[in-house]
């Protein structure tokens, strides 16, 4: 790979991470709370991607198999945030309740 090249990665990558980390935050007010989520939850995808592409590719598809399998999880993963997004505004609203309004340390 040229030089060029290897600025032209770094740079998308670089975007494409600062991307994710500044949604983690605007998702999670906690700075310190969002960046090691996002940091662990990259790791974790790292570690789940190698059995993933293995068990993908091991099917009759071949490597579409991994595309197939990456589908599902996707989906699967889709279908879960509304109901995480319930759960988490649920237990804040009760948190306001009780305690009055929300201050963060």
């Amino acid at each position: 790979m040229t030089p060029s090249r290897h600025v032209i990665t770094a740079w998308f990558f670089a975007a494409v991470a600062g991307v994710g980390l500044t949604l983690f935050q605007e998702l999670i007010t906690r700075p310190g709370l969002a960046t090691g989520l996002y940091t662990n939850t990259r790791r974790l995808g790292a570690v789940v991607s190698g059995p993933l592409i293995g068990f993908g590719s091991a099917t009759r598809l071949g490597y579409g198999g991994v595309f197939l399998a990456c589908a599902v999880v996707t989906v699967a993963a889709a279908a879960g945030l509304p109901l995480l997004d319930r759960r988490s505004r649920r237990k804040t609203c009760e948190q306001q309740s009780s305690t009055g309004p929300a201050t963060y340390a």
